[in-house]
């Protein structure tokens, strides 16, 4: 004789608070959704993905295992997830900040959409995949499959992408990711 029980839980908390201040939200194994705030903004989830819309500010996102979408006007940007796909858009107005920016993921592809007049020293790896441009990029060094270092109007602070196994999209915000 068999016999089987199926529990699914779901638990959704919202948040109303002004829309201007600081944030840190972590979940120990859940999705974080964030829309129309302005500030710094701290996202950590082991388990879950992150999702981030018309924000604008600093932006510190982390998840184990999750896909990160993020949109908005950016004034520094960390993004990191060890298993999922990154995509993000970077709306006009955006800048790289004191620290520069980094967008890291183990495993997944990487789309980032920047302002065409960012100004930044770009480094993009991936692992296992390939890297394609849809901006001018003034590339420095010798070429390889899946590594390039380079300049974008000048060079600036850095911006850096990184995969373990997964492809990478660099192009101009006025493009659809």
């Amino acid at each position: 004789e068999y016999f089987s029980v199926h529990v699914n839980r779901r638990v959704e908390i919202n948040i109303h608070m002004p829309k201007q201040g600081q944030v840190k939200l972590h979940t120990g194994d859940g999705s974080i959704h964030l829309s129309n705030f302005k500030g710094n903004m701290e996202l950590d989830s082991g388990d879950g993905s992150l999702e981030v819309e018309a924000v604008d500010g600093a932006l510190h996102a982390h998840t184990g295992d999750g896909h990160i979408r993020a949109d908005g006007r950016f004034d520094g940007l960390e993004i990191k997830t060890g298993d999922g796909k990154v995509e993000t858009r970077a709306e006009a107005g955006s800048t790289l900040g004191e620290g520069g920016w980094e967008v890291d993921t183990g495993d997944g592809s990487v789309s980032l959409a920047i302002p065409s007049n960012l100004a930044a020293n770009v480094e993009l790896q991936s692992g296992d995949g390939h890297i394609n441009l849809e901006i001018p990029l003034t590339v420095e060094g010798r070429l390889k499959d899946n590594h390039l270092q380079g300049r974008t109007n000048g060079g600036g602070r850095l911006l850096r992408v990184h995969t373990g196994d997964g492809s990478i999209s660099l192009k101009d915000v006025g493009a659809k990711i």
